[in-house]
């Protein structure tokens, strides 16, 4: 129960600076309605003391008089004075340690003792007070501490109305920055700035500067994107052109099947500017669905070339099916699949099982860290298509999982 309580009190206080500043500012009220109420109940014990001496000293003085006038020792009959001799078998414990003429008081025994020479002979007399006794003595010691224990509520009180309304003037600047941040216009130039010199000014200041720049520089990055649009597939279109047009005229078989991977690569190039456009636009979900089975046997029917003249054993498991997005999907696996034709040694593993896709192959030692900026270029895709990519080289073994 405490742990609990304990999480849900930090989970509150770091939810937000107003909660901070108000247990900070009532941290420091609570220490001072403490050092009220300490410096309260001692200067409280301290009067209280100085008027039962007064008291003490008093009484001790009518009893002198009492007895000079009398010509002997007084008789004390109240019940809440005694008077003892220095040389009185019957003097109390405490008494015995009095070395000294003067007032003292002893806490135990709750009693003030006023120690003095006998007018009478050379003795040591200890006029003996009990406070508590004394019907005339009003124990107003108590009633002070009531009236600061009242005290110490209302400053507390005060404290905790003082921090609420200073926590909420210091977080309203901020709670108003974070709002204009969700509310974010489009044009950066129409934000409202606000005249302050303080910090919350300078940091507002500095935040709005900086999202100008941002969409100085995303306006800039969607004129390149637009414009790359436009320049990166004119090639590819004329690139495609011609080799229909060799092929259509071409009758060497040879050059025909060159001509074939040439549009094959051309393709590729094709669904990577698409993947860059889509992923700098944006756009993932105008993208066709299509069956991540069939991209795979695609993919390694057009990469089977880079085992020419190379005995690699390719083991191809298919047990379930995915619907992907088309150009992410291809462009993964075009990396992937090429990355493992043309490191592995011996043997390329290719399985989808259920939502993961495992590729797995050989690699020699030379090899292990030749997967250069394809392995960027799956992470930014994965990351943009929301699957999860993992990547490891272990026992010269490269892996790659895939969760779609």
């Amino acid at each position: 129960m405490l742990v609990k309580a304990r999480h849900t009190f930090k989970r509150w206080y770091t939810s937000h600076i107003r909660h901070q500043v108000f247990v900070i500012i009532s941290v420091l009220m609570l220490l001072v309605v403490l050092a009220i109420g300490i410096i309260s109940w001692a200067a409280t014990e301290i009067a209280a003391d100085s008027f039962i001496n007064q008291r003490a000293t008093l009484m001790q003085r009518q009893w002198m008089q009492s007895s000079i006038q009398l010509g002997a020792a007084a008789n004390i009959t109240s019940p809440y004075l005694a008077l003892y001799s220095g040389d009185d078998n019957t003097i109390p414990d405490f008494l015995k340690g009095i070395d000294t003429l003067g007032v003292k008081e002893f806490e135990l025994s709750n009693a003030h003792v006023v120690t003095f020479l006998s007018p009478f002979k050379t003795d040591w007399l200890h006029f003996v007070y009990f406070p508590d006794k004394d019907p005339e003595m009003v124990n107003y010691g108590q009633g002070v501490m009531a009236y600061v224990a009242y005290m110490m509520l209302l400053v507390f009180a005060l404290g905790l109305v003082a921090a609420h309304l200073i926590s909420r003037h210091f977080s309203l600047p901020i709670l108003g920055l974070v709002q204009q941040v969700h509310q974010l216009p489009e044009d950066g130039a129409s934000i409202k700035r606000r005249a302050r010199n303080d910090e919350i000014g300078a940091l507002q200041n500095a935040y709005q500067n900086a999202y100008l720049r941002i969409q100085s520089f995303l306006e800039r990055e969607k004129q390149f994107t637009r414009f790359a649009s436009h320049e990166l597939r004119t090639p590819v279109h004329v690139t495609k052109g011609a080799v229909e047009l060799l092929k259509m005229i071409e009758g060497d078989e040879k050059k025909r099947n060159i001509l074939s991977r040439i549009e094959l690569a051309n393709q590729d190039m094709e669904k990577l500017i698409n993947t860059f456009l889509l992923i700098g636009r944006e756009e993932i979900g105008q993208q066709n669905r299509v069956s991540l089975g069939n991209i795979i046997n695609e993919s390694l029917s057009r990469h089977h070339y880079l085992l020419s003249d190379r005995h690699i054993d390719v083991m191809r498991t298919i047990e379930s099916d995915v619907i992907v997005a088309e150009d992410f999907a291809k462009v993964v696996l075009a990396n992937l699949v090429r990355n493992a034709f043309s490191y592995s040694l011996s043997s390329v593993r290719v399985a989808l099982e259920g939502r993961r896709l495992v590729i797995q192959n050989d690699i020699s030692e030379a090899a292990q860290h030749g997967f250069g900026h394809g392995e960027e270029i799956v992470k930014v895709v994965c990351r943009s298509a929301n699957w999860r990519y993992h990547f490891r080289i272990a026992s010269s073994k490269a892996t790659v999982v895939i969760y779609f």
